[in-house]
């Protein structure tokens, strides 16, 4: 039985009936295409030119401000060290500081590294080659320290 829009014709040597659809049909159907196949190259336009540019854009600027970021953790531990060093190249300057001196050298290094994480040792050193060093935070979360002599050659 046809359904509204449709004529079944009959073909007069027995194969089965064809379905045709009226132009009414047709049209309806070739414009609800038309306008689907609109929309869709309106999304893919929209897309290409609007969203994608501005995901690249919004991507940019958020490497920008991390690397801005990093840039400025990096510049402000780095002045902080030079500070220390600073510090402890006057003590040295002043005699405060001496390799032979190692507990000294811990008594007033130890406190210094101990507020700073980020400094795990430190080391001194002569011009002759001796050197004294000091390791803060050890696996045991204990302080260590040695005394080494090393001889030029």
């Amino acid at each position: 039985m046809p359904t509204d829009g449709e004529v079944r014709t009959q073909i007069a040597d027995d194969r089965p009936s064809v379905t045709t659809r009226s132009v009414r049909t047709q049209l309806l159907l070739g414009i609800a295409g038309v306008v689907m196949l609109t929309i869709l190259l309106f999304a893919a336009a929209v897309w290409r030119f609007v969203l994608q540019p501005a995901e690249e854009e919004l991507a940019a600027r958020d490497m920008r401000h991390a690397a801005i970021a990093a840039s400025s953790q990096v510049r402000s531990l780095v002045e902080g060290l030079e500070r220390i060093v600073g510090t402890a190249r006057q003590w040295g300057a002043n005699g405060q500081l001496y390799v032979g001196d190692h507990e000294e050298f811990n008594r007033i290094i130890l406190p210094v590294i101990g507020n700073r994480p980020e400094i795990t040792a430190a080391l001194l050193a002569a011009e002759d080659g001796q050197e004294t060093s000091t390791r803060c935070r050890s696996a045991t979360g204990a302080s260590s320290s040695r005394r080494s002599r090393r001889l030029r050659p």
